[in-house]
């Protein structure tokens, strides 16, 4: 399970990164040499906008459906439950 919850990041990490690069170079050589920073910036700032909404989307639905299931586990293991709300509370 701990390799799922590490190795899926990691993957997901190397394949955005090694997209975004060839993106900034088609979006650099779309405009004008004098345009380059403009257009960089305007790319930068769109995927960075478009990267919040994402996440906020991202957690809503995560949060949505993780309750339920925490929920039940901590039916499952009350005294576990305890615990892990005790830590988290203080």
């Amino acid at each position: 399970m701990t390799l799922w919850l590490i190795g899926i990041p990691i993957v997901f990490g190397v394949g955005v990164g090694l997209a975004m690069q060839p993106m900034i170079f088609c979006a650099q050589n779309s405009g004008d040499q004098q345009d380059v920073a403009t257009t960089t910036t305007l790319f930068m700032t769109i995927r960075m906008l478009v990267s919040a909404i994402g996440l906020a989307i991202a957690q809503s639905v995560m949060q949505n459906d993780i309750m339920p299931l925490l929920k039940a586990i901590a039916a499952r293991f009350p005294d576990q439950a305890n615990v892990v709300y005790n830590i988290v509370s203080n």
